[in-house]
């Protein structure tokens, strides 16, 4: 029995660009929430609602590393398997949402809703996928 680890670094930077670049995009379209949305001093609901939203990406980050990682513990998975892996993992969440929507605003609200929060997720966690399917070798 063996007592090394099956990590090798090339997985882990692969793990650390699938990560960081979705947690960017997260970061830069919560500045982008704060800078153009106009407010007055007594309406700044928004400014809370990212500043609490931007706390919550060291875990956004963490998730998103591991879910990369574990996708890295078998060799020469393609991206089609990481975006159909995401596309299962979302799902949930998608229906979260279609199921709160419409109880509070009916059927076609709810499904534009889901079908947003669905096209969300997968862009922002596909373009972690996309950058941890790179070569993961360090040439």
């Amino acid at each position: 029995m063996s007592t090394e680890s099956g990590i090798k670094g090339e997985n882990v930077w692969a793990a650390l660009k699938g990560a960081g670049l979705p947690t960017v995009a997260l970061f830069i379209l919560l500045l982008c929430s704060i800078f153009f949305i106009p407010s007055t001093p007594e309406d700044d609901g928004h400014v809370r609602g990212a500043a609490i939203a931007m706390g919550f990406l060291p875990i956004v980050f963490g998730v998103l590393f591991l879910y990369f990682l574990i996708l890295s513990a078998k060799k020469n998975r393609p991206l089609k398997f990481a975006l159909l892996v995401q596309s299962v993992l979302i799902s949930p969440i998608v229906i979260l949402v279609l199921v709160v929507a419409y109880k509070g605003a009916g059927p076609y609200v709810a499904l534009l809703n889901a079908l947003y929060a669905f096209g969300f997720f997968s862009f922002v966690v596909g373009l972690g996928s996309w950058a941890w399917s790179k070569p993961k070798k360090n040439t």
